[in-house]
């Protein structure tokens, strides 16, 4: 896969992940761009929303891995059962 990007800045980290809906640390970024998000839990789900309070939009399951682009503002994230890590490493758009 080889895409394109204007900015040289990248976030990685490992977040735990509640019941209730948080913004994903994002750190330098403020222009997000493509994002890889891995459900480092052995059971449980975790749900990634475009913003807060939006439909959930990408499920993982435990072990799972997702990549794609970010809409231009913070995504949300949200555990389904109990807490869980989530990995993730955002590439500056």
């Amino acid at each position: 896969l080889k895409v394109t990007v204007a900015g040289s800045k990248y976030t990685q980290n490992v977040q735990n992940i509640g019941l209730t809906e948080e913004a994903i640390d994002m750190g330098d970024i403020t222009s997000p761009g493509y994002a890889i998000f891995i459900n480092r839990d052995a059971t449980n789900v975790i749900k990634i929303r475009a913003a807060t309070a939006l439909a959930d939009t990408i499920r993982l399951k435990p072990g799972e891995v997702a990549l794609f682009r970010l809409e231009p503002t913070a995504p949300f994230a949200i555990a389904l059962v109990g807490t869980c890590n989530l990995e993730y490493c955002i590439l500056e758009a």
